[in-house]
């Protein structure tokens, strides 16, 4: 049990704000790669969709889980995903989410930051697992 609460602790101002790429373009994603996130990520991937949409991916091995940000047409960040490597992880997540956010369901909160009203969603994608996505309210 102490260790869920220190793991609460670390991980708690991290996805509270995952929505910190929505709205940022491929060079403000590079700068923010190559200054703040250094230290924690490795294996990014630049990929695209069958649909033509940008994909930028990499894998987290400080907090355990693999995030993906995917383009609009016109090179902005519309949607954040996050992979958890682990059940714990997950748990932690909606843990604080359901602390830090509005919970319009068990799967489901709406976050309010920097003038924006965001959607975030728990989804369980078949033969991957859990995935938890973030976009702009519509």
């Amino acid at each position: 049990m102490k260790h869920f609460f220190l793991l609460l602790v670390v991980l708690a101002p991290v996805f509270s704000f995952s929505q910190k790429f929505i709205g940022l373009n491929e060079e403000e994603i590079n700068y923010h790669i190559k200054t703040t996130l250094k230290n924690e990520i490795n294996d990014i991937t630049r990929t695209y969709s069958s649909d033509g949409t940008l994909i930028i991916g990499w894998n987290n091995f400080k907090l355990d889980y693999f995030q993906a940000l995917y383009f609009d047409k016109k090179g902005i960040v519309q949607v954040e995903s996050k992979k958890p490597d682990s059940n714990d992880i997950l748990n932690t997540m909606i843990k604080v989410y359901d602390k830090n956010c509005i919970k319009i369901s068990s799967t489901e909160w709406k976050y309010y930051l920097r003038g924006a009203i965001y959607r975030i969603r728990l989804q369980y994608v078949d033969e991957y697992g859990y995935y938890i996505y973030t976009s702009l309210w519509d």
